[in-house]
């Protein structure tokens, strides 16, 4: 008796859990396999995918699937596919056997090694309890001499650190030292209440086109003096050469400290300014406004030890 399509698909199917990939499971019956096989065919049907090559084939391999899982030779599909599962299975409980016992017996392994480390150490511990009695005295000696060694470095630094500061501020002093001055003098009478017609404001206001001023300081005790710093200051041979102030009551004008005279290369190598206020620049100007008015004191002082 010639055998069915069905049964000689039946040894190319054996390796292959046909009911997966319809979506059904091992029980179901004739009308659900049909079922399920217009869905799949639905959407590998080769007028669908006409741009895969492989569509003819893959509808084929689904027809060939309808016709084992509806032929006689389903029981024997069936039986292939649960013995196949019961294998499976028995492996798995084989191999969970196998790692259980592989388990108990590396447990007891790291027993008896923890046990016969922990009779090392409490062997070792008593032979050498006298050696960790010196080993903490000498610790603790060690903590002591590194102690004293901490606290000669510590002392270093600060000794360090406030050598650089003393330094910075030597160096802030003769800068602020060096800053151009001018002592200005003209005529007044001691009764004159309006100074000879001088002011702080009208000194800065003649004095401020030639260079960025520090600080203007009249004299209150003698009139007709004063000082003006500037922290720059540029055509500085013309205020000496011409007659400044109030025509009526022109300044005698003499350098207290003349500016030192910047080279070509000096000068272009300034950083050129921007008009871009930053955090930094309103800081500065903060800073010098407070130095200002110290220094502002420092000038007044000086006036008074002068005149003294």
């Amino acid at each position: 008796m010639a055998q069915s399509k069905a049964f000689k698909n039946l040894k190319k199917f054996s390796e292959q859990d046909l009911y997966k990939l319809l979506d059904i499971s091992i029980d179901a019956d004739e009308k659900e396999i049909k079922k399920a096989y217009r869905k799949k065919a639905l959407t590998c049907h080769p007028d669908k995918n006409p741009d895969n090559p492989d569509a003819v084939a893959e509808f084929q391999f689904l027809s060939d699937v309808l016709e084992l899982l509806t032929d006689t030779a389903k029981e024997a599909y069936d039986r292939l596919i649960k013995a196949k599962k019961e294998a499976e299975l028995r492996h798995r409980e084989l191999n969970a056997k196998r790692r259980k016992l592989k388990e108990d017996l590396e447990a007891r392994e790291r027993e008896a090694e923890e046990a016969k480390a922990q009779t090392g150490r409490q062997n070792l511990q008593r032979d050498c309890r006298t050696a960790e009695e010196k080993l903490w005295a000498e610790i603790q000696r060690l903590r002591k001499q590194g102690s004293k060694e901490l606290e000669r470095e510590q002392e270093l630094i600060r000794q360090e650190i406030q050598r650089e500061l003393d330094l910075r501020n030597a160096k802030i002093e003769k800068e602020k030292s060096e800053l151009p001055k001018l002592r200005l003098k003209w005529k007044v009478d001691k009764h004159d209440v309006e100074n000879g017609g001088y002011s702080e404001q009208i000194l800065t206001s003649i004095f401020d086109k030639f260079g960025s001023i520090s600080c203007v300081m009249v004299s209150e005790k003698r009139k007709g003096s004063a000082i003006v710093e500037f922290n720059s200051v540029e055509a500085n041979e013309y205020i000496i050469e011409n007659q400044i102030g109030i025509a009526t009551n022109p300044l005698k004008v003499e350098w207290l400290v003349k500016p030192v005279r910047k080279t070509f290369s000096s000068v272009f190598s300034q950083p050129i300014e921007t008009s871009v206020v930053t955090d930094t620049d309103y800081e500065s100007s903060i800073l010098t406004r407070m130095r200002q008015a110290e220094e502002g004191k420092r000038l007044a002082d000086q006036i008074a030890k002068e005149e003294s």
